[in-house]
């Protein structure tokens, strides 16, 4: 499993959605609800700074949108990132296994290219050792 200190993806391409407004979501006792005690001491925390990622694209174009996924618990983190859908209209190019280390963010990106015109729906899939949190879904759709 490879070892990501912090990432960086530049990407070209418009953003469809903008980060929630009061913080990142995935988890109770981050700083989008400090109030629980999750995240205690030696484990991992996941925080997504998408709840959704919404694409408005014709088909035939290319929309490209990033997520960013944060350790903010005091364990390592260990990731699987895959996007689920039609084939060949969501992509991502961090599909994969990952390890970040407490603090440490992974920044990606997922492309969206619709064949025909109508709504397309998918998810960002992300399966990880939290504790509390072991399996967080980013939907994705496409509307025109």
């Amino acid at each position: 499993m490879p070892h990501f200190s912090i990432i960086s993806v530049l990407f070209a391409g418009c953003m469809t959605t903008e980060p929630p407004a009061d913080g990142p979501r995935g988890h109770e006792g981050s700083e989008a609800d400090p109030g629980s005690d999750a995240g205690t001491e030696g484990e991992p925390m996941i925080e997504v700074d998408r709840d959704e990622m919404v694409f408005d694209v014709t088909p035939g174009y290319t929309v490209v949108d990033t997520v960013t996924i944060t350790n903010a618990g005091e364990g390592i983190l260990e990731l699987d990132v895959e996007v689920v859908g039609p084939d060949d209209i969501f992509r991502s190019d961090f599909d994969g296994l990952y390890t970040l280390e407490p603090g440490d963010s992974l920044q990606g990106i997922v492309r969206a290219q619709p064949i025909e015109p109508g709504e397309v729906t998918g998810e960002l899939s992300l399966s990880s050792n939290d504790p509390d949190l072991p399996d967080y879904v980013v939907p994705l759709l496409i509307i025109e």
